[in-house]
């Protein structure tokens, strides 16, 4: 190691490597960051879709696409109870030929505290059904 010191290559040798590591972590951690954020984000679009799609064929919607969205989401999802929320718009009610928009807002979770990810949002739309 006192033959190390007193080497100046071997010092500047090492700190490039600390830095360099260093730099490597960040931009992996980034990475994964970015890759939980986009599949949060293709969950919340499909189970968005669901849910709308379940909501306008039976009398309760908000009910029922609340209970979509959570079956849909939990199934790939960490957290994904405590972490959403789900926004029914029926501007016109829930008769037969209006539109149905579910919104879900879903917190993507922070994996460094570095990287905030911005929430995760979905948003799908359904013309209501006569029911039989």
């Amino acid at each position: 190691m006192h033959r190390l010191l007193k080497d100046r290559r071997g010092v500047s040798e090492v700190m490039v490597s600390a830095c360099m590591i260093f730099i490597m972590f960040m931009l992996a951690a980034m990475l994964m960051q970015i890759i939980g954020y986009a599949i949060s984000k293709l969950a919340v679009n499909a189970a968005a879709f669901t849910a709308a799609r379940a909501a306008v064929k039976t009398e309760t919607p908000y009910e029922t696409a609340e209970a979509v969205a959570e079956e849909y989401g939990r199934m790939f999802l960490r957290d994904w109870e405590e972490n959403m929320e789900v926004v029914l718009h029926a501007p016109d009610g829930i008769n037969p030929g209006s539109l149905i928009t579910v919104e879900i807002t879903y917190e993507v979770p922070k994996f460094f505290n570095i990287f905030s990810p911005p929430p995760a949002r979905g948003i799908s739309s359904q013309i209501m059904e006569e029911l039989p």
